[in-house]
């Protein structure tokens, strides 16, 4: 996916001397440290191919967000958490469909549907809740599974918590998300166009997979020594006074 920062990047880099960047990765190749804010079990190019200046950091996560308004309805039940994003990708009528098919189900389903959609218009049935936000550090420890559009922060999320995922990408860098996904084995790609028999077959096959559940675990479990943002203040720091240094 093209930057639209990546012209304002080279114009700068102009300016204080530096020579024009062929691309990206000629850019990176010039740094001395590049900051990848996502995992690197999750990054197919980490590792050598990567490069020795490039450091993992994890996702950037917001903290202290406004409180959700959501309780559990029906613990007893499996939880699906349906968040197809925040921005307009006309998934209107993709969450009607996923509410029909959560209505076929002996599941509690969470449909956040953002600024986008309002909750109203959604035909929902008693098992589901349409609210516009949850935050997802109060409700994906309890998720058994998470159906996204597959946009970078959401599947990070999902990831933390190990919960497999159902992928509905629309476009952007979704597809390669979605396909990393179930590259690694955490989940399923589907076609955010499907019928409601399909959608509800997939939700059920999901929940009833044991190893699916396993490995999004272990996934998760192996992010628990992974560096976060605090490693990435001590790559700047040291980067910028070892700058200092050489001058």
């Amino acid at each position: 996916m093209a930057s639209p920062y990546f012209p304002e990047l080279t114009r700068a880099a102009l300016r204080d001397g530096v020579p024009d960047f062929a691309s990206r990765r000629a850019m990176m190749d010039l740094a001395d440290r590049v900051l990848v804010f996502s995992y690197a079990g999750f990054d197919p190019l980490s590792g050598k191919e990567a490069g020795e200046s490039v450091v993992h950091v994890g996702p950037l996560r917001v903290a202290g967000v406004k409180p959700s308004g959501w309780e559990r309805r029906m613990p007893d039940r499996s939880l699906v958490l349906i968040a197809l994003s925040t921005s307009d990708q006309n998934q209107g009528a993709t969450l009607q469909r996923l509410c029909d098919a959560c209505a076929q189900l002996d599941i509690e389903a969470v449909i956040t549907t953002g600024p986008t959609v309002a909750p109203e218009d959604l035909d929902a049935s008693e098992n589901v809740t349409a609210i516009d936000f949850v935050n997802h550090d109060d409700i994906l420890p309890e998720t058994d599974l998470l159906i996204t559009h597959a946009g970078h922060g959401t599947v990070a999320a999902g990831l933390t918590y190990g919960v497999p995922m159902m992928c509905m990408p629309f476009g952007r860098d979704q597809d390669s998300n979605a396909d990393r996904v179930a590259e690694l084995g955490l989940g399923t790609v589907v076609d955010p166009n499907s019928q409601t028999d399909v959608l509800s077959r997939s939700i059920r096959d999901m929940l009833d997979d044991d190893a699916l559940r396993q490995r999004t675990k272990q996934f998760s479990d192996s992010l628990q020594t992974h560096p976060s943002i605090r490693e990435a203040l001590v790559v700047i720091d040291h980067t910028v006074h070892s700058s200092q240094q050489g001058r």
